[in-house]
């Protein structure tokens, strides 16, 4: 997994609580490792968290607040499909 990738969430996700709109899928903006650990191109190399912007493939957009900005969502490594 790079910075980048569309990666599925295992369960759908709203932005806010108020939103009707879910989103299953997301764009890597960065990834998170543990202390002292370092990034390795590995399968075996697991980021502890995962930052990304959620994404909408039928519409290829990405959420945005309501000030217009891209915001960014954390989640852990399993909460992420990816290959």
């Amino acid at each position: 997994m790079e910075i980048g990738d569309i990666v599925r969430l295992r369960k759908p996700f709203r932005a806010r609580s108020k939103d009707s709109k879910e989103y299953t899928f997301g764009i890597v903006a960065a990834l998170i490792w543990g202390e002292g650990e370092e990034p390795k191109q590995t399968t075996s190399s697991t980021p502890i968290e995962i930052l990304v912007y959620l994404y909408d493939p039928e519409t290829a957009t990405t959420y945005t607040d309501e000030a217009g900005m891209q915001a960014v969502f954390i989640f852990r490594s399993d909460e992420i499909e990816f290959d």
